[in-house]
């Protein structure tokens, strides 16, 4: 199966979690974020190498695993992944909303927030990971 193949099954299967059984910690995490809200496309960017999650639990347990550093963060990405909770995504189109953990204010990397996002086409509810600080 091609990489774009697995991207794309991905997506649609993170896109049906968030439309018909949103989790609890998404609901949570995006509080701020109405159902019903009309997207202000204008205000989209595009961002790469951030990670959508089916909640902020989610969420909160890979960033809490990238702080222990590249070996723990890849197995907890990789267990999640296959579980279909989270997923790297190259070029994500996102209305960024409120920071809702992840790494302590003062740092743009590893920070979770709420977000809309433009996947197959609809906008959807989400939460997102900046990319993690790439290494020197």
């Amino acid at each position: 199966m091609s990489t774009v193949t697995r991207i794309s099954c991905a997506l649609i299967t993170l896109t049906a979690a968030f439309a018909i059984a949103p989790s609890p910690g998404l609901a949570a995490a995006s509080a701020d974020i109405s159902e019903t809200q009309q997207v202000d496309e204008r205000a989209a960017i595009t961002v790469n190498d951030w990670t959508l999650c089916v909640s902020k639990t989610v969420a909160q347990t890979l960033t809490d695993a990238r702080r222990e550093g590249t070996e723990a963060a890849s197995q907890i990405y990789n267990d999640l992944a296959s579980q279909k909770k989270c997923f790297q995504i190259p070029a994500l189109e996102i209305v960024q909303g409120a920071r809702v953990g992840g790494e302590p204010a003062g740092s743009d990397a590893n920070v979770i927030y709420a977000a809309v996002v433009h996947i197959a086409g609809a906008w959807s509810n989400a939460v997102v990971i900046s990319s993690p600080e790439k290494k020197k």
